[in-house]
This record gives structure tokens, C-alpha cells and sequence, in this order.
């Protein structure tokens, strides 16, 4: 699937939870880029230029997050018509 971007995407930073999968899937020599909205200078620039393109997008975010280029998580996603989508929660606690 080397046609394929894969989009890893989260509102604010302290979500970073996929960065091992990421660096790992980028030396395998896969398409991938990385949006943190809090973080990523060129955020509009980066959705632009998916537009049109065979992409996954992966994120642990809460889809009603309201971005800095101007619209939530879900409305991104649906911008963007990805092929796949993966969802994970990031704020699981776990008890004793």
C-alpha cells in the first residue's frame, strides 16, 4: 500500500499515542505524516495537499475537538474521505 498516506492526527500533542507506530511504519519506508494541531505550523498546508489522496487516517483523538484550521476532528475526517479510519482512545484508566 505504498500509494497510501497515512495521516496520524491529533489535536493536542500529550495524544502522541501512536509516535511508535509512526516512527516504525516511516522506517519501513511507508507514506506517513504526522498532524498535531497544538504543534504543526503548517496544518492547513498538510490537509491540503491529502485532498484527493488514498488515505488512513489514525488518531486517538475526540472526534468533536475543534482544530486551529478551523473545524472538528469528524468534520477533517469527513473532508478528507479517507479509505480507512482507526479510532483508539487515549484516556483509558486502568485500576488496581
Amino acid at each position: 500500500m505504498q500509494d497510501v498516506t497515512y495521516l496520524f492526527l491529533e489535536s493536542i500533542a500529550c495524544y502522541d499515542t501512536f509516535n511508535h507506530l509512526f516512527l516504525e511504519m516511516t522506517k519501513r519506508n511507508f507514506n506517513c505524516v504526522k498532524l498535531i494541531d497544538d504543534k504543526t505550523e503548517n496544518a492547513q498546508e498538510i490537509v491540503d495537499s491529502l485532498l484527493g489522496k488514498k488515505i488512513v487516517v489514525i488518531t486517538t483523538d475526540h472526534l468533536a475537538n475543534k482544530l486551529t484550521i478551523g473545524c472538528s476532528v469528524q468534520q477533517l475526517i469527513d473532508k478528507l474521505n479517507p479509505i480507512k479510519k482507526y479510532w483508539a482512545l487515549h484516556d483509558i484508566v486502568t485500576g488496581k
